[in-house]
């Protein structure tokens, strides 16, 4: 059996700036970032409880896996390993690390594209207690717009509602989450009217959550807990800033995917 050397994945790692709202244009890390929503509540949990029940750790690459965690928590220091017959060399390139949000109660979660350019992935959760994980099945990709539909046999404790296509004004608070890095926040960069998208299938939204290298399909939400989209990549805007990005799916299509993919099981 051989460890796991993960090489986090996000597709431009660095950080990004808070609006002047709470951080006055300084540069903010993940911590700062989300300190003032320390006490948010959500559905009656913390902002960061209720992110991490929803949201699955994926490590992409490897065929088989084996997860320690200690207290039934994923952690930075939650240790992986694989039965892979890959040489060391290999293994150092071959794990990835992001992010997945649940998005159903029977084992639905939507992630990023790019996590899956490596193989195989799975997906990994914390329920009633203990740390579970499972292999997770391609339903359906975007690489245009870095996203993809996963299914495995993993049941979350539970899952985030979709938010509804409507008007998303400049400055909207949006909140991340991944288990490696923990929770940050950010803000909606532009404004938009997502129904005045048409009959669109996906879509990218700006955003200025400082993402890092784990957050790679990690969940963005607003303060009232529905999913916006899932985190892509970040990089600079102009010399002086960074933008980050989430990939979003019209509602309407996520659930005519998994609909379908129901019915084909």
């Amino acid at each position: 059996m051989r460890r796991l050397l993960l090489l986090a994945a996000l597709a431009c790692p660095g950080c990004a700036l808070l609006g002047p709202d709470w951080q006055e244009a300084a540069p903010a890390t993940i911590a700062t970032s989300f300190a003032p929503f320390r006490e948010q509540q959500i559905g009656g949990e913390d902002a960061e409880t209720f992110m991490r029940r929803r949201t699955a750790t994926l490590l992409g690459g490897v065929e088989t896996l084996h997860v320690h965690a200690e207290g039934g928590r994923i952690t930075a220091n939650t240790v992986y390993e694989t039965d892979d017959p890959v040489s060391l060399t290999t293994l150092t390139r071959t794990g990835v690390q992001g992010a997945a949000a649940a998005v159903s109660a029977d084992g639905y979660y939507l992630t990023a594209a790019h996590d899956l350019s490596l193989g195989p992935a799975h997906l990994v959760i914390e329920a009633g207690g203990e740390v579970r994980s499972a292999p997770a099945r391609v339903v359906w990709t975007d690489p245009d717009f870095d996203v993809a539909l996963l299914h495995a046999d993993l049941a979350p404790e539970d899952y985030f509602a979709l938010a509804p296509d409507r008007e998303l004004a400049e400055g909207e608070v949006v909140l991340s989450f991944s288990h490696m890095l923990g929770p940050a926040a950010g803000q909606l960069q532009d404004d938009v009217d997502l129904p005045g998208e048409g009959e669109y299938v996906a879509l990218t939204l700006p955003h200025s959550t400082p993402l890092r290298r784990g957050f790679s399909g990690a969940p963005a939400i607003t303060l009232d807990g529905e999913l916006l989209g899932v985190d892509t990549s970040t990089g600079w805007e102009t010399i002086f800033t960074r933008r980050s990005w989430m990939a979003r799916v019209r509602p309407a299509r996520l659930r005519e995917l998994m609909e379908a993919d129901r019915r084909g099981r």
